[in-house]
């Protein structure tokens, strides 16, 4: 019962691993990672580098046109970041204030 137990506790971590990857959310993949690895578990992992850069390049282009950042920007900033934090300070540190000529 142990064993099924503990099977199924790594199975969910695993797809948390997986969806914390795939959008981007390096501080819980980490997190979710180290724990695994701290229960001594055999890991075998197989990335398809192209794949994952996709997906999270698209979920990141999701989440700032979600933050209603103009589509311009949101390209410019996925294509140049990894993660959406990046994303978001890449955007923060190039936007300009706009004056208004009186």
């Amino acid at each position: 019962l142990a064993q099924v137990f503990s099977k199924s506790i790594m199975e969910g971590q695993l797809r948390l691993l997986e969806e914390a990857i795939t959008s981007g959310n390096v501080p819980t993949a980490r997190q979710i990672a180290r724990s695994l690895a701290e229960q001594s578990a055999a890991l075998s992992i197989t990335v398809n580098q192209n794949e994952l850069t996709a997906r999270v390049k698209r979920t990141i282009h999701m989440q700032l046109l979600e933050q209603q950042y103009e589509p311009h920007l949101a390209a410019w900033a996925t294509s140049q970041s990894d993660s959406m934090d990046e994303a978001v300070r890449l955007i923060q540190e190039n936007q300009r204030p706009i004056h208004h000529r009186s």
